[in-house]
């Protein structure tokens, strides 16, 4: 099969994947226990665009300042006309953009970083990211019968980088979601009634879906699947819990299984209109420090430590329980709902300020809004970071405690939580 050229401007689509937060199970999920994470209303956008530009690939990616361009017969020539690295004891014939995990990410990454010439010198806010985008490159278009010309692919996002909101996942799932709306948008415009886009020595691709307004339950699963990877890059040995809250959206409900990688998870029913007023404490922290810390107080103390993840877990069962009830709660329901849920946030708050990972910045964040008859805790892994705290259906309450934040020199915004995944936004 002779690969497909794309015209000149016969591409342009958007795609978007939201931020997410971790609502309770903070540090006991480290150890097996129950967790839920939601999306947020503010999101990573990626928008692909073919242009008159001359055998070039330009990439920009605004939230971190960097703007690259490459010369994409140089891009074929060191990325994709060779076979891509495939794990042990796999062979390149069981390999396409269905199988993620058959990517040997140990060989591909020095490639890769050979490949871009700078390398060595850019720092790892600037060189993982890069090596994510080129991962997905060579990862999900080497085994497609389909030959990019010359475009540009901007990268924007909402989310402040290193804040605990899942920007990494946000941008990797908005990313994979982009190449796959790109091979679609190929398959729907060069390939109609071809089942088979495959290069040759590639395992035979599933039909691929048409470039509609939605991704299939199937499609979401590679994206994830996708992001996952470039979550190892970013983070060496990610959960995978955040490219799912990211790529699936709404509220999960999820469990690390301690004995094997992985974790079992399920969406949460859509939940009705839900805010958080979101604070950050500009207080940096080391997550691993702080799983540490708790990590010892666990030896120190295992029965007592135990008795607290047990609370948690409960907590976190709780909060589902509740969040399951409210997709068809009428308005006095909703309002029992509600109160539930900020006595649950209460109870997560006291437990994980047991363990010692809140702070001073985060007690007074929750102090401040008790204040006001509002809940707050923090969210991730304390010792800084953020806190959110729950916004009634009136924000009047939410806005005067903004106001009253910022004078303290923290940052805050309100935020829809449990939104919509991963989404192509235009055609």
């Amino acid at each position: 099969m002779s690969e497909m050229s794309l015209k000149q401007n016969e591409t342009c689509f958007s795609v978007s994947a939201p931020g997410k937060i971790i609502l309770h199970g903070e540090h006991s999920v480290v150890y097996g226990k129950t967790a839920l994470a939601a999306s947020i209303s503010r999101r990573t956008r990626v928008t692909w665009k073919v242009n008159n530009r001359d055998d070039r690939l330009k990439l920009s990616l605004s939230a971190i300042n960097l703007e690259k361009e490459y010369n994409l017969k140089n891009i074929h020539d060191c990325l994709l006309a060779v076979p891509p690295p495939i794990v042990e004891q796999s062979e390149l014939a069981s390999f396409n953009v269905g199988t993620p995990e058959l990517l040997d990410l140990a060989e591909l990454l020095p490639v890769l970083t050979k490949f871009i010439p700078d390398a060595p010198s850019l720092t790892k806010e600037h060189r993982n990211p890069l090596l994510a985008f080129f991962t997905l490159f060579v990862g999900m278009l080497s085994s497609v019968a389909v030959e990019i010309k010359s475009c540009s692919i901007s990268v924007t996002s909402e989310l402040d980088i290193g804040a605990g909101l899942g920007s990494s996942a946000s941008y990797s799932v908005a990313l994979a979601a982009g190449f796959l709306q790109f091979i679609r948008t190929c398959v729907e415009r060069q390939h109609k009634g071809q089942q088979n886009i495959t290069r040759e020595g590639f395992k035979t691709i599933p039909s691929i879906c048409s470039p509609n307004a939605e991704f299939s339950d199937g499609e979401r699963d590679l994206i994830s699947r996708w992001a996952y990877q470039c979550e190892r890059i970013m983070h060496g040995n990610p959960s995978g819990i955040d490219n799912l809250v990211c790529t699936y959206g709404f509220v999960l409900q999820f469990r690390k299984n301690v004995s094997r990688q992985g974790v079992t998870w399920k969406k949460l029913p859509p939940v009705k209109e839900l805010s958080v007023l979101l604070v950050n404490t500009k207080v940096s922290r080391s997550t691993a420090a702080l799983v540490e810390k708790v990590a010892q107080k666990k030896a120190k103390f295992p029965s007592v430590i135990e008795a607290v993840f047990q609370v948690i877990d409960q907590v976190a069962l709780s909060a589902s329980s509740v969040f399951e009830s409210m997709s068809d709660a009428n308005s006095s329901e909703l309002e029992q709902h509600l109160h539930t849920l900020e006595e649950l946030v209460d109870l997560n708050q006291g437990q994980l300020a047991s363990l010692g990972v809140s702070h001073p910045r985060l007690d007074r964040v929750c102090a401040a809004a008790a204040a006001r008859g509002m809940h707050a805790k923090l969210t991730g892994a304390g010792g800084g970071g953020n806190a959110f705290v729950l916004v009634r259906p009136s924000p009047c309450d939410a806005e005067e405690l903004r106001r009253e934040l910022e004078e303290e020199g923290y940052d805050c915004f309100v935020t829809g939580i449990g939104r919509e995944g991963v989404t192509v936004d235009s055609l």
